[in-house]
């Protein structure tokens, strides 16, 4: 059954928009990341331009994605808590991906959406269920174990 416009997508459905709001978000993402990065080397000089051009356009595409994702949310009525849970998964996926070397935008595009998907299904008559409960203390625990995974390396690397 497909939902009606302006009801909140729950189902199979969630899946679809899901996926769909994620390809538009990296679309939109890419799109701006093309201007911010023109204009971030035509602002960039100094000793290390390309580390400049890099770091300027590392933090506004970072801003950029969760802005889209949030307004992503909103337009295809998933809610501000899959977008929430997409930029959780985002942060731990990303750590996993780049100590690993799997294809980043590949293995991003098929299991954040489907696990943002999943994390935020719940029925309009139902609470969400055990599953669904431990998927989100664990991804919470993932981001705990990784923000401070991350502060480890930041300190170990200031010596």
């Amino acid at each position: 059954m497909s939902p009606r416009l302006g009801e909140t997508p729950w189902g199979v459905a969630r899946f679809a928009y899901s996926y769909l709001a994620a390809v538009a978000v990296g679309l939109a993402t890419g799109l701006v990341g093309v201007v911010v990065s023109a204009i971030a080397q035509a602002t960039c000089a100094g000793d290390d331009p390309a580390y400049c051009v890099m770091a300027r356009t590392g933090v506004a595409g970072a801003v950029i994605a969760g802005a889209f994702l949030f307004l992503a949310g909103f337009v295809v009525r998933l809610g501000w808590e899959w977008a929430a849970w997409m930029v959780a998964l985002s942060l731990v996926v990303g750590q996993v991906v780049v100590d690993t070397g799997v294809l980043e935008v590949l293995f991003t595009l098929l299991v954040l959406p489907a696990a943002a998907a999943v994390i935020t299904f719940e029925r309009p008559d139902r609470a969400p269920s055990r599953m669904v409960r431990w998927l989100r203390v664990g991804v919470l625990a993932a981001v705990v174990v990784e923000v401070v995974v991350w502060l480890v390396r930041l300190l170990l690397s200031a010596r």
